[in-house]
C-alpha cells in the first residue's frame, strides 16, 4: 500500500498497537553519515506493506511521483511515536544502516531491534553470504516452499540506465559505483521496497520460530546469544554513529608518500623488465620466463607470485613486486579509502559486522576494513596507518587489550595446570608452552598454539617454521606429550561436534559445525567464547557509560578503543575491571593490558592515561 497525503494519519494509528514490524529504508546512497539521505521507507506488519514516499525529485526520465504520494519531509517526525514503543520488536536487515539513515532525520528506535542479518549468522554461520535475498532463499528452501524472491528489475534498470556515479580511488583498479535508486520510476521503486519489507518481516518471524524450536530442545545457548545480539546491535550503532576522528593532513601525506613509493616501484620494474608492471600471474609469468627467473611454486607445483613465495626469489624483481604491492595496498585499502569515507565533520564511521566471522560470531570492521590494519608497527617508521586516527580536543585514546586471550582461554578450558602455573608465575603463554615442551623455541610454541586453534597440522607447521614435515610431526608429538590435557580437550570437543553437530563455547553460546568439519570445533569453541566475552564486556561497559562524555568508538580483535574525556580518566580502571570479569575462569583468568595516547591510535603506550601525560 502506498501511503498518501490522505491516509497517512490513519495508517499511523493502525500501526500503533502492532508488536512486530519490519522497516526498510531506500536512500540516495550508502554514506548516511554524510550527504546521503532517506527518500522513502516501508513498514510491514503481518498482512500489509506500507510505502512512505518522501522523494519529490524526478526519475531518470524526468517524471515526478504523483503529487498525492509525495509526503512532506517533516512528516517523518510523526513516525517517532511508534518508534518510541519499547514493546515493539523491529525486524531490520543490516539494521545499523537503517538506524543510521533515520537518525539523520532525528528518529531513534527505542523498541527491540532484531537484525535479521546478524540473527541469520547467529542461527547458522556456515553459509558464505547473508544478504536478504540469500537468507530468504534458504528460509523457503528449509520450509520446502517456493516463496517469492526479491525483484531484481530495479537493479537491472540501475545498471542498464547507468543510474550511478563512478568514483575512482587511488590504488584500486575498479571504480566504486554510487547507486542512484532515487532516480528509479516511482511505481517500480514502491513495488521493490514493499517486497523488501515483506521478505524482511517473513524472515524475522521465521527466525523467532527457529529460536523457539531450538530452545524447546534444550539449546538455551541460542537464547543467550540472541538476547546479547539485540543489545550489541544498539551498542555497535552508537559506536558507528560516534565515529572516530581522522587526521586528514596526515592521511594525505601518507597517501602522497606511498604514491611516490608505488611510482618508484613501477619505474624499477620497467628498468629491469623493459615493460610496465601488470600485477597478475600472466604478466609476471612472461617477465620471469624472459629474464630466466625461476618462480616459486604452489603446493601443486604451479608458478606462484604470492608474497611469501616472492621473498624466496633470488632476483631483485621479487622485492620490486613486493614494494609495489605494499604501496598499492596501503593506498587503496586505507589512505584513499579513508579520504573517500570521511564525513563533513572529519570522522570515519565504520560499519561493524557484529557477527562478521559467522562461524565464531566475532566482529569485523568494514568500510573501511580496519580489522586488517597491522597491530604491530616499527616505531621508527613515520608512516603508520593507525596514526591517521586521533582523539578529539580534550580527549585521549584509551585502548585496553586482552592479553593472549584465545590461548589463555584454551589452556583454562583444557585445565593444563603445569603451563597455567608458569603463566601465573609471570611467563607469557607461548614462553610457558615452550618451557613445558622442554626442547622448543618460543616461536615454535607460538606457531603450534596458533595452528591448534585454526585446525592446522604438521604440513602447515612445517611451512610456517621452514622445517621438514618430519620435523614438524616430531614437534607436534612433543607438544601433545607434554601438554596432554590440551590434546584430551581437543579430542573431546571434536567428538562432541561430530556427534551433536554443534559446539557450546565457554561462554555458553552455540555454533553449528559442518559435517566432517569437526577438526574446526576447537577453533569455534575458543574464538566463539572470546567473541562472546568481548560482546558481554561491551554491553556492560556501554550501559555503565550512559550519560558520560567519554565514548567507546572501536572494537578490533581483542582490543577496545575509547575516546576518554580529560575529566573522566578515573573510569579507565573500571573498564579494565569489567573486561576481566566477564569470563568465569577455572584456573587462568583473562587479563587486560591498558594502553593510552593523547596523540593518535598509532602512538599508544602502556599504562593508564593521566593529565600529566597529556
Amino acid at each position: 500500500m502506498i501511503i498518501s497525503l490522505d491516509n497517512f494519519k490513519e495508517i499511523l494509528k493502525e500501526l500503533n498497537p502492532k508488536k512486530f514490524l519490519s522497516i526498510d529504508t531506500e536512500t540516495t546512497g550508502l554514506k548516511w553519515f554524510n550527504n546521503d539521505r532517506l527518500f522513502s521507507l516501508v513498514i510491514s506488519d503481518e498482512t500489509e506493506d506500507y510505502y512512505f514516499n518522501f522523494n519529490k525529485d524526478p526519475d531518470y526520465e524526468g517524471n515526478l511521483p504523483p503529487s498525492n504520494f509525495i509526503l512532506p519531509r517533516e512528516w517523518l517526525k510523526e513516525l517517532q511515536l511508534k518508534l518510541s514503543d519499547k514493546n515493539c520488536t523491529w525486524f531490520i536487515h543490516n539494521a545499523k544502516f537503517d538506524m543510521g539513515i533515520i537518525s539523520r532525520e532525528g528518529l531513534i528506535i527505542l523498541g527491540e531491534i532484531h537484525c535479521t542479518e546478524a540473527v541469520a549468522r547467529l542461527l547458522d554461520g556456515r553459509h558464505p553470504a547473508y544478504t536478504l535475498d540469500d537468507c530468504v532463499r534458504r528460509m523457503f528452501r528449509h520450509l520446502r516452499q517456493k516463496g517469492p524472491s526479491k525483484i531484481d528489475e530495479v537493479k537491472k534498470l540501475v545498471s542498464k540506465k547507468k543510474l550511478y556515479k563512478e568514483v575512482h580511488l587511488e590504488g584500486k583498479n575498479q571504480a566504486k559505483k554510487e547507486l542512484h535508486y532515487h532516480k528509479v520510476p516511482f511505481d517500480m521503486m514502491a513495488t521493490y521496497a514493499c517486497m523488501d519489507g515483506r521478505l524482511c518481516y517473513l524472515l524475522g518471524t521465521y527466525q523467532l520460530k527457529v529460536l523457539e524450536n531450538r530452545i524447546s530442545k534444550g539449546l538455551d545457548g541460542f537464547k543467550q546469544s540472541y538476547d546479547q545480539e539485540k543489545k550489541i546491535t544498539k551498542v555497535c550503532f552508537e559506536m558507528e554513529k560516534e565515529g572516530i576522528d581522522l587526521d586528514i593532513d596526515y592521511t594525505n601525506e601518507s597517501l602522497s608518500h606511498y604514491r611516490s613509493n608505488m611510482k618508484d616501484a613501477e619505474q624499477r620494474f620497467y628498468d629491469i623488465a623493459g615493460t610496465h608492471i601488470v600485477d597478475s600471474a600472466k604478466g609476471y609469468k612472461e617477465v620471469f620466463q624472459r629474464l630466466s627467473i625461476v618462480p616459486g611454486l604452489t603446493a601443486k607445483g604451479n608458478p606462484s607470485y604470492a608474497a611469501d613465495v616472492l621473498e624466496k626469489v633470488k632476483h631483485p624483481i621479487g622485492k620490486v613486486i613486493t614494494d609495489y604491492r605494499e604501496a598499492r595496498k596501503l593506498m587503496s585499502s586505507y589512505y584513499s579509502t579513508f579520504l573517500y569515507l570521511v564525513s563533513k565533520e572529519g570522522k570515519i564511521h565504520c560499519s561493524i559486522k557484529q557477527n562478521g566471522a559467522s562461524k565464531t560470531q566475532r566482529m569485523s570492521i568494514v568500510d573501511p576494513a580496519l580489522q586488517t590494519v597491522p597491530k604491530e608497527h616499527d616505531p621508527n617508521d613515520p608512516w603508520n596507518v593507525r596514526r591517521c586516527f586521533v582523539p578529539p580536543e580534550d580527549y585521549c585514546f584509551f585502548a585496553p587489550d586482552y592479553d593472549q586471550m584465545e590461548y589463555r582461554m584454551m589452556l583454562d578450558q583444557a585445565e593444563e595446570i603445569p603451563v597455567i602455573k608458569k603463566i601465573l608465575g609471570g611467563l607469557d603463554v607461548h614462553t610457558a608452552t615452550a618451557e613445558q615442551m622442554k626442547a622448543s623455541s618460543r616461536d615454535a610454541a607460538k606457531t603450534i598454539n596458533f595452528l591448534l586453534l585454526y585446525g592446522g597440522g604438521p604440513p602447515r607447521l612445517a611451512e610456517a617454521l621452514g622445517i621438514s614435515v618430519k620435523e614438524a610431526e616430531s614437534l607436534y608429538h612433543q607438544y601433545f606429550y607434554n601438554l596432554s590435557n590440551v590434546q584430551r580437550w581437543r579430542r573431546k570437543i571434536m567428538a562432541f561436534a561430530q556427534f551433536k553437530g554443534y559446539i557450546k563455547n565457554p561462554m555458553g553460546t552455540i555454533s553449528l559445525v559442518h559435517p566432517k568439519g569437526e577438526y574446526k570445533a576447537p577453533n569455534y569453541a575458543i574464538q566463539g567464547g572470546c567473541a562472546q566475552a568481548m560482546k558481554k564486556a561491551m554491553a556492560k561497559i556501554a550501559d555503565n557509560m550512559k550519560g558520560m562524555k567519554s565514548k567507546m568508538v572501536l572494537q578490533i580483535h581483542d582490543e577496545l578503543l575509547f575516546a576518554m574525556h580529560r575529566s573522566e580518566l578515573d573510569y579507565c580502571p573500571e573498564i579494565v575491571e569489567v573486561m576481566e570479569s566477564v569470563y568465569k575462569y577455572k584456573y587462568l583468568p583473562l587479563t587486560v593490558g591498558p594502553k593510552f595516547s593523547w596523540r593518535s591510535w598509532g602512538d599508544t603506550k602502556e599504562g593508564y592515561p593521566t593529565l600529566e601525560a597529556a
